[in-house]
């Protein structure tokens, strides 16, 4: 920070702030800058602090949290973690680092904002921490659970379906060579469950993983579920869905289009609705997505209850997003389930 004003700026920060370079995707430099409130807690001149990395006066020494702060900072570009500044005197002070990750003339730049706090901050501060880590475990094993499907789905097409494909064209070169009706019923027969298995494996191949979300992405995958769920279940809709790209990631764009799924299901088992509206918009930093159904509507018990398996579902998946879910519903009325994303800049 060479410019003098932002350096003033910058010293009359109340909170420590130390900065460091990223250097080969995985190394924490020694610090490359410093305020004065970073020089007072931490007891270093500036001479002994630009020799020392935040490894050893913030990270505890630790190499583990070297390794789980970088993962955190490529993911998601912030992180969050509880940890000890270690003084020149050797004396830990318990605090919070809020961490994050910028591009300045070409350097990856971290940027460590600390907090000290007591016990019972501390505490308060580590619950967080632990949600934020289950949240970010939940996430995983949904992208594991995923691919696994996307797995599933290709080999059941591949194996089995071509399987039952061979099999339907050998059936019909042998209805071709044989002469007696009686079996050539039978073959027809045949033929017809290998279209019934063809069908259903079709089916269920789509069901566990849709062609369409992987090759076009979410608003075409929005577009082909709507005429779908419409030949499905007679339902008539309307699509409010933004031109402007969305630019989410791959990730995100699977969590709502299950989120988008669920709902659905439960507006085709339980709304007794004739018509549904799905808005899909880019608004400022979020993306807006809802479901609206005019149907007979849910009450609030049934929103909260915990056997309501499929909105626990969507509420997770939008929580393990950083965003906001909400369903507002008014009997004989319909149901408005609605969530907001935040996107990066």
């Amino acid at each position: 920070m060479q410019n003098s004003k932002y350096k003033e700026y910058f010293n009359s920060l109340p909170d420590p702030i130390f900065l460091c370079h990223l250097k080969y995707g995985k190394i924490l430099s020694h610090f490359t800058d410093y305020n004065r409130k970073a020089l007072e807690i931490s007891g270093y001149d500036e001479k002994e602090i630009s020799n020392l990395s935040p490894v050893v006066v913030l990270l505890n020494n630790s190499e583990s949290k070297s390794i789980e702060l970088i993962n955190g900072l490529l993911q998601f570009s912030n992180y969050n973690l509880v940890s000890n500044l270690t003084r020149k005197s050797g004396e830990k002070i318990p605090v919070e680092i809020n961490s994050s990750l910028f591009n300045q003339e070409g350097n990856i730049i971290i940027s460590f904002v600390c907090r000290v706090f007591d016990e019972k901050s501390k505490f308060k501060s580590e619950l967080l921490n632990l949600n934020e880590k289950l949240r970010r475990l939940a996430l995983r094993l949904q992208l594991i659970r995923e691919e696994e499907r996307k797995s599933v789905a290709r080999e059941i097409h591949d194996e089995l379906g071509q399987n039952i494909t061979i099999l339907k064209i050998k059936l019909s070169l042998l209805k071709k060579n044989i002469d007696d009706e009686k079996l050539k019923e039978n073959i027809n027969e045949l033929i017809l469950i290998c279209d019934s298995t063809i069908n259903a494996i079709q089916n269920i191949t789509t069901k566990l993983r849709p062609d369409v979300l992987d090759e076009l992405g979410l608003i075409p995958s929005i577009e082909w579920q709507m005429k779908k769920f419409k030949e499905m279940t007679n339902i008539d809709y309307f699509l409010d869905i933004s031109n402007e790209d969305l630019n989410l990631p791959h990730e995100c764009e699977i969590a709502l289009f299950r989120i988008f799924q669920e709902a659905l299901t439960n507006i085709a088992r339980h709304s007794n609705a004739n018509r549904v509206r799905i808005t899909l918009v880019k608004t400022g930093k979020e993306i807006l997505f809802e479901i609206f159904d005019n149907g007979k509507g849910i009450t609030q018990n049934q929103i909260d209850s915990p056997n309501s398996l499929g909105i626990l579902g969507m509420k997770e998946r939008t929580l393990v997003l950083g965003g906001e879910f909400t369903i507002k519903s008014t009997m004989n009325s319909g149901t408005l389930v609605r969530l907001t994303i935040p996107v990066k800049s």
